[in-house]
């Protein structure tokens, strides 16, 4: 926040808003990179289990991944194997696991900043984005998750590619990336919606639908769990917690 005001004060200033917003995302950016980059195997739920599991791919030859890779679709033991294949070629870098969450973070952050330079117009709007990305999101793709965080940066281009009505690459890039983690696969219907030209009716039948998706989330996530392979994820303890719950259907229905 206090970064934001030095930047806003300087927009004021100079006047040239576009390139000031962009410095801005550009810092918050790097500042996240070291967060996540440098943080401890203690720090994050899952960290210390994806230090095992890249210590654990330092011992699979290649000739065992290609395997791995063409029985993949065979194998019920050995989910995401895309993941496994991009830690070995991270690995014919470097063999450090410190190094590998700088790599990790630094791919999700440049997805990140050049989503929010082609989606932003203002200043005030790339503080907002930040602000709802760093409260809800920022501990999952920056201190607990490295395949969501893949899967999030593949969505974040796959967006621009929407815009630019590029179906085939849009799927390729899904399909290559659910290797790494199969819930990519979800935003595949959202090429379609976003090219829907009247989009009036989306925001409300959205608020509509809301109260009837919490009644049924439990089903509805373990449907997709089961669609997607995961089915030994449970449900987070507070979860759909009313209160949040509540504040968020409030806060939609505000700015609608």
């Amino acid at each position: 926040i206090v970064i934001f005001f030095v930047f806003f004060s300087s927009s004021l200033r100079k006047g040239n808003e576009i390139k000031t917003k962009n410095n801005y995302i550009k810092t918050i950016c790097l500042i996240f990179v070291l967060f996540s980059g440098l943080r401890n195997l203690g720090v994050g739920e899952d960290t210390y289990a994806y230090y095992i599991g890249y210590e654990n791919t330092k011992s699979i030859s290649w000739k065992q991944l290609v395997g791995m890779l063409t029985n993949f679709y065979n194998t019920v033991d050995r989910k995401d194997i895309g993941y496994t294949v991009f830690e070995k070629i991270t690995q014919i870098f470097t063999n450090n696991f410190q190094i590998y969450l700088f790599l990790v973070a630094i791919i999700f952050y440049i997805s990140f900043y050049n989503f929010l330079k082609n989606n932003t117009n203002k200043i005030t709007e790339a503080f907002l984005a930040i602000i709802i990305f760093y409260v809800l999101f920022f501990y999952v793709f920056s201190i607990t998750s490295i395949r969501q965080s893949l899967a999030l940066a593949a969505t974040f281009y796959c967006y621009e590619l929407i815009k630019k009505r590029k179906l085939l690459l849009f799927l390729c890039v899904l399909l290559l990336t659910s290797l790494i983690h199969k819930s990519v696969l979800i935003f595949i219907p959202f090429y379609f919606l976003c090219n829907i030209k009247n989009t009036k009716w989306i925001f409300p039948t959205t608020l509509l639908i809301f109260p009837l998706i919490m009644v049924f989330k439990n089903q509805l996530t373990f449907f997709l769990l089961g669609f997607g392979g995961y089915e030994e994820y449970k449900e987070f303890d507070g979860s759909g917690t009313v209160n949040f719950t509540i504040i968020f259907f409030l806060v939609c229905g505000f700015t609608f």
